[in-house]
């Protein structure tokens, strides 16, 4: 099993149930939208800050899940 793989479908899983958008994450974190789709689409390798500011943008997202895939996507 590919765990990039794998961390990155988490990562679009959590950006469409969340309506999270490269753009937004732009505007509120200052991460380049190039980088933020490099990362989701395959270029690059998901990066710890980019999991941090998912899981801070949306706090109801379990860490757990996002990087570990075990429990439910949404903390209880």
């Amino acid at each position: 099993m590919d765990i990039d793989l794998v961390l990155k479908q988490r990562v679009k899983e959590v950006m469409s149930a969340s309506k999270i958008s490269a753009s937004e994450l732009q505007r509120v974190y200052g991460i380049s939208h190039s980088t933020i789709s490099s990362q989701v689409n395959g270029q690059s390798k998901i990066s710890g800050a980019t999991l941090a500011v998912i899981l801070d943008y949306n706090k109801s997202i379990s860490a757990e899940w996002l990087l570990r895939g075990e429990g439910e996507m949404y903390k209880k």
